[in-house]
């Protein structure tokens, strides 16, 4: 007895941008784009995250600032004064994910 499936390759090619590149803490508004995936599964979804780095170089933990959605951008996003990285999770319909991240 045997059974066939498919395996699912996760979203590839993409990236994350976030401008503008630099800002005055919580006075800057800065978008977040997630673009150029490609994906065998029509749908995908997307999640951010940020993540504080301090000058020690050491980072507090990522907090979520939009749980998954079809919508690939998140803006306006005021942040603190410091260093940033945001991420963004994709994920197809299947459940195959990739990540991508940009620092601020």
């Amino acid at each position: 007895l045997s059974s066939l499936f498919t395996a699912d390759a996760p979203p590839k090619g993409g990236r994350i941008s976030v401008v503008p590149a630099t800002g005055e803490a919580l006075k800057t508004s800065f978008h977040i784009l997630s673009s150029d995936w490609v994906d065998e599964d029509s749908t995908l979804l997307y999640s951010f995250f940020v993540q504080q780095i301090w000058e020690n170089g050491t980072s507090a933990p990522s907090a979520e600032v939009r749980g998954f959605s079809a919508n690939p951008a998140v803006f306006p996003l005021p942040l603190p004064s410091g260093n940033f990285t945001v991420s963004a999770v994709i994920r197809d319909s299947i459940g195959g994910e990739s990540r991508a991240s940009a620092e601020v």
